[in-house]
């Protein structure tokens, strides 16, 4: 299994489709943090959820998707 990336350190290839963490909003007792499937543009180096091309904001991690079984 890949480790994941700190975006910081590199980022993956424009267009590919990758896993990423994103950060989100933090409370004493909760957190919104998850992970989801999106891409970085090609055009404007963001990330993107695929299924309907949303911005997807506060990306920290990332690693490869796995082979399909």
């Amino acid at each position: 299994m890949a480790n994941w990336i700190n975006i910081k350190q590199r980022k993956p290839k424009n267009g590919e489709e990758v896993l990423v963490v994103v950060d989100g909003h933090r409370g004493p007792a909760w957190s919104n943090t998850y992970c989801q499937v999106a891409y970085r543009s090609e055009y404007d180096g963001n990330f993107y959820e695929e299924r309907h091309q949303q911005p997807v904001v506060g990306v920290t991690h990332w690693m490869p998707l796995p082979k399909m079984p």
